[in-house]
């Protein structure tokens, strides 16, 4: 008898592992596909010199043109858009002049902008401001929190 339960359990114990691995295998494999279409996506746009930054939760992803500005073209302008990995899409592109862009919190990038003109000695030159990527609302920060 104690062998026919242990046979039991053994049997169990096997097949609980393989229902696991295959359910393991499916979700990895449905990563994977979306991990190819976003980038599919970042290669359309930018072609091979595309940084890729993850938020917080690795919901969206921030996809900047990463390609090195050359004497033919030496405008500094910053490319980028946020896809949406749960929805496959891209929700927000933009192209800002003299600009750094990055993760603020899990739906705000910070954009760090240097003007062309300073008027004032004191003055660095940056202005700072947030986007919210889900309603493209753009909000001002005073440059007291990063200047010092």
């Amino acid at each position: 008898m104690k062998f026919i339960k242990r046979i039991s359990l053994l049997a169990i114990f096997i097949t609980s592992i393989l229902t696991g691995c295959s359910v393991l295998k499916k979700s990895v494999s449905q990563d994977l596909l979306r991990n190819e279409i976003f980038q599919q996506t970042a290669f359309d746009h930018f072609g091979n010199d595309t940084l890729i930054v993850f938020n917080p939760q690795k919901t969206f992803i921030l996809c900047i043109n990463n390609e090195q500005k050359n004497a033919l073209n030496p405008n500094n302008t910053t490319d980028f858009f946020v896809y949406n990995l749960q929805d496959n899409k891209i929700i927000l592109t933009d192209k800002i002049a003299n600009a750094t862009v990055t993760w603020k919190d899990e739906v705000s990038l910070l954009v760090k902008v240097r003007v062309g003109i300073i008027n004032n000695v004191d003055d660095r030159g940056l202005r700072y401001y947030t986007i919210n990527i889900l309603t493209n609302e753009k909000s001002s920060i005073s440059k007291a929190k990063f200047e010092k």
